[in-house]
């Protein structure tokens, strides 16, 4: 199933505010797709949304701020929506 940029953009929102970091072996992980195009991702998220993430250069992943504000998510995974 082909995830769309809202889907990727929601893993990234559940995985801020569950893990309290997102970096891109993560991603990969879950959607099988190249480096570069998981880097494009958290870019774009991060860029649509600034104040949600910031990229922590220690951790070398984007760390959730505090006041994390849901744009794609409840909090809550969709069901089989990652398996």
């Amino acid at each position: 199933m082909e995830k769309t940029e809202t889907d990727i953009h929601h893993l990234v929102e559940l995985l801020a505010y569950w893990e309290g970091i997102v970096n891109t072996t993560v991603l990969i992980k879950h959607i099988h797709m190249s480096r570069q195009q998981t880097q494009k991702y958290l870019k774009l998220y991060q860029q649509y949304h600034p104040d949600n993430l910031f990229y922590n250069s220690s951790l070398k992943g984007y760390s959730k701020n505090y006041k994390l504000i849901p744009n794609f998510t409840t909090k809550k995974p969709k069901p089989n929506s990652w398996c």
